[in-house]
């Protein structure tokens, strides 16, 4: 069973070894815009994700039920108030993934 169990270069039951850290290149200011924009991309599809679990928990249906039409247009909405929510730095994460990923470039 112990056979199995990956080796990572340090002794069962002492703490692993930091990863080296380089010195990363320097990034142009072009390259940190795009590295920057990919952050707030993914950011924006996280909050988009968490839009849509909270709106699955609202109940459906009642008179102005809206069908297929309804259930387009609130997604395009939710895709909206993701990218604004994004965009303005609501959350904060495409910040600190942009910081994080240019550190270990």
């Amino acid at each position: 069973m112990i056979g199995s169990i990956p080796s990572y270069g340090y002794l069962p039951g002492a703490a692993p070894a930091a990863p080296e850290v380089t010195a990363g290149k320097v990034l142009t200011s072009a390259e940190e815009k795009k590295l920057y924009q990919a952050c707030v991309d993914f950011e924006s599809i996280f909050v988009k994700q968490m839009l849509d679990s909270m709106r699955s928990t609202v109940p459906k249906g009642g008179l102005f039920d809206g069908g297929m039409s309804r259930e387009i247009f609130e997604d395009r909405l939710y895709d909206s108030y993701a990218e604004k929510i994004s965009a303005t730095a609501g959350l904060g994460l495409a910040k600190q993934m942009f910081e994080q990923i240019k550190e270990t470039l």
